[in-house]
């Protein structure tokens, strides 16, 4: 398949030469998060519903394996994921009368209730222990019959939620590609054979090594250019996420025609307000962050 995979011109047509990510656009792709890795300054502890209507077997692009992933992406972000919950109905769970949209308002308006009547400072851990007595803020799915089945949200196949609607992966993440999902542009490390779950022929070793003559995907690193989002931005002369000033700065206003004072005052409120006239690329600017790993290189997938 990968001597065969070609790629896409600018246009959209398909040609024989594999695609590469253009350089250029990655840095903007994550400052901007539009490859979102849960990062940057919008970061805050706040409690999380991820529910959806099963539609893995219709092609739906929003199929159930996206809830782990964003639990992934949190997990590696915050260093724990409990203020978020997964849900999974059907439209046959709607028939026998589970209406999920409204549960999941309910659950949340308790649960943020209870966040504000606790006067403690804002924490993930004032999150977690504010879930609503009901007990209802717990991974679960409800069945083509409407039985509600409280268990932790997995891959595991034989999970009792996962036999009613199996997860179904992706072809990056069988490449080996770690659960977060966010790579857009991998770094390369050469081919390790060792690393493989098979083994290969001088003939399979000398084509694996044609088709990637560059080396292959080294999942223990992260994305070229992947750095956290720069949050609170805009598009200044020119393409590119740029950080915003700082905020208007009230003034007195005061009548002054001897001097001008009106309009000198309306100036300079009108001069803090202002962006900077920066481009993309060209002038200085505030880059994102390095992201933080502690990844741990998985075995390389056949």
């Amino acid at each position: 398949m990968n001597e065969q995979v070609g790629g896409y011109d600018q246009d959209g047509n398909t040609r024989a030469a594999r695609s590469v990510a253009d350089p250029e656009a990655l840095l903007p792709t994550y400052e901007g998060g539009l490859r979102n890795s849960f990062t940057g300054e919008a970061q805050y502890p706040i409690p999380i519903i991820t529910q959806r209507t099963n539609a893995s077997g219709t092609g739906d692009i929003h199929d159930t394996m996206q809830d782990l992933i964003i639990r992934a992406k949190l997990q590696r972000a915050q260093g724990r994921a409990d203020n978020q919950i997964i849900w999974t109905s059907s439209t046959q769970a709607a028939v026998a009368g589970v209406n999920i949209g409204a549960l999941s308002i309910d659950v949340m308006n308790e649960w943020l209730d209870r966040i504000a009547a606790d006067p403690s400072p804002r924490s993930f851990d004032k999150v977690a222990r504010n879930k609503p007595a009901s007990g209802l803020a717990t991974d679960a799915c409800w069945d083509k019959s409407g039985n509600r089945i409280a268990e932790p949200a997995s891959t595991d196949a034989a999970a009792a939620c996962n036999l009613i609607y199996p997860r179904f992966s992706t072809v990056r993440l069988i490449a080996g590609v770690p659960l977060a999902h966010d790579e857009v542009k991998c770094q390369l490390t050469p081919v390790d054979f060792s690393g493989y779950a098979v083994s290969f022929t001088a003939e399979q070793q000398a084509r694996l090594r044609a088709v990637f003559p560059d080396g292959v995907c080294d999942w223990s690193k992260l994305s070229l250019d992947q750095v956290t989002a720069n949050t609170w931005t805009a598009y200044v002369d020119g393409f590119g996420f740029m950080p915003l000033p700082d905020p208007p700065v009230s003034v007195k206003h005061v009548s002054d025609n001897r001097q001008g004072g009106s309009l000198r005052i309306a100036r300079e409120a009108t001069r803090r307000c202002a962006s900077p006239p920066l481009r993309f690329g060209s002038s200085p600017r505030r880059r994102g962050k390095p992201i933080a790993t502690d990844r741990v290189r998985p075995l390389i997938r056949a």
